[in-house]
């Protein structure tokens, strides 16, 4: 069996329209190869010198409108920040995109965000590694 090179695209969904996005997934979809799209999991502007209040779409929502706007492509958050949103309300968002995608989604889930990030969210700024610790210890099952 011979691997092959699959491609994805990261869909930045700060300071764009919403038809400008459109038009890149459609595109994406009709007119190459790619196979997977991506969105950005910021609740404030990440590119550095960009002021917060510009504009920047949710990354879950905005996959929610990728699946109903694409049929081939598979979706995906790069990556998910688990101290924006408990564990419950994700693996709920997951599952319920699961469903509108029709089996497309994919999942990056990692300890992410700064203190500038994760700040609007109401999250501590504690490290994340005791993060992690903390949460796995409640939930043996995510155990490493």
């Amino acid at each position: 069996m011979s691997a092959t090179m699959k491609f994805g695209a990261q869909t930045v969904q700060q300071n764009v329209d919403w038809s400008e996005l459109l038009d890149f997934w459609h595109f994406l979809e009709q007119e190459t190869r790619v196979e997977s799209i991506w969105a950005m999991d910021h609740l404030v502007a990440p590119i550095e010198g960009e002021l917060p209040e510009l504009s920047c779409f949710e990354s879950w929502t905005t996959l929610a409108a990728a699946a109903q706007a694409t049929r081939r492509l598979r979706i995906g958050c790069l990556v998910t920040a688990n101290t924006f949103r408990h564990p419950a309300l994700l693996a709920k968002m997951a599952a319920t995109l699961d469903h509108i995608s029709a089996g497309r989604l994919v999942i990056a889930w990692a300890l992410a965000g700064t203190r500038r990030s994760t700040a609007p969210s109401g999250s501590p700024s504690t490290r994340r590694a005791s993060a992690w610790s903390a949460w796995t210890r409640r939930r043996p099952c995510c155990a490493p």
